[in-house]
């Protein structure tokens, strides 16, 4: 029976139905392992607990809304990237933000926000324009040069609403960018 919950839960990837507690401990029944490797994990269930109460605390992400985050690269594709020049035309795609407050950026390669980072210490948070789950950094400190035209490959849009506001926003930078 335990066994095919196990499979069920873990291999049918349902964890989102089980709480922490009841995988872990349908791993362990599944897996034969010792007392000692069942405390390691015990522990490592417990700082997935206080880091998920730890994540519920934090402020909830604010939709279409002129914000400010952290600049600093989270998650990001893994092109082989080199260069010697700065700012990049190409790059890879990535996150900005802190823990709980991440954002896929849609408008900064990873290299440009590390390289940027990197000659600007000082510049530690970014006024972004949030849509759903993507940020537009619109910061007047990080020069255009800097940034990308528009690139959402990965970024899984959280709504169709939420691309179009997007993709509205942009033109009208774009328009206001010919204008002058």
């Amino acid at each position: 029976m335990k066994k095919a919950l196990y499979e069920d839960v873990v291999c049918q990837d349902k964890f989102n139905e089980w709480t922490i507690t009841e995988v872990v401990g349908l791993c362990v029944f599944n897996s034969g392992i010792d007392i000692e490797e069942y405390q390691q994990l015990e522990d490592f269930r417990h700082s997935l607990v206080n880091w998920e109460q730890e994540c519920k605390k934090l402020k909830p992400k604010e939709e279409n809304v002129k914000t400010i985050i952290e600049f600093r690269v989270g998650m990001t594709s893994c092109v082989g990237i080199h260069a010697d020049k700065y700012p990049l035309s190409f790059g890879n795609y990535c996150s900005i933000g802190g823990l709980g407050n991440e954002y896929y950026c849609c408008n900064m390669w990873a290299e440009n926000v590390t390289e940027f980072s990197r000659l600007h210490p000082d510049i530690k948070n970014v006024e972004v324009k949030i849509f759903g789950n993507i940020c537009y950094v619109i910061d007047n400190r990080i020069p255009v040069k800097w940034r990308n035209s528009f690139c959402l490959t990965g970024s899984g849009a959280s709504s169709a609403e939420d691309l179009r506001n997007l993709l509205a926003f942009s033109k009208q930078l774009i328009t206001e960018h010919i204008r002058r």
